[in-house]
C-alpha cells in the first residue's frame, strides 16, 4: 500500500506519521509540508490513499485533490 499525505504542521506530520506506521507498518508514506512538492508528486506516483490539509500557506489543498482525481481517479482521498 501506498500512502503521501499533505500537512504543512511539523506536529501534526509526525503524529500521522506515528499513526501510519502503527496502523499499515507495511505501506510506504510519503509526507509533504507544502503543496507545490506534493502537485510535483501526485502527477507521477500513483498512490493508494491521499490525506490532505485544505489550508495551507502555499495554497488550498483542493488543488491536490483535483489534481489526484483527474490523473488517478482511482485514488482514495481523505481530507484532514
Amino acid at each position: 500500500m501506498k500512502i503521501a499525505f499533505l500537512e504543512d504542521g511539523l506536529h501534526m506530520q509526525q503524529k500521522l506519521q506515528r499513526v501510519l506506521a502503527k496502523a499499515y507498518p507495511a505501506a510506504a508514506v510519503t509526507a509533504f509540508a507544502t503543496l507545490v512538492s506534493a502537485l510535483a508528486f501526485a502527477k507521477v506516483e500513483p498512490q493508494d490513499l491521499w490525506l490532505v490539509d485544505l489550508g495551507l500557506p502555499d495554497g488550498s489543498g483542493i488543488d491536490l485533490i483535483r489534481l489526484v482525481r483527474e490523473v488517478f481517479p482511482q485514488t482514495n482521498i481523505l481530507v484532514i
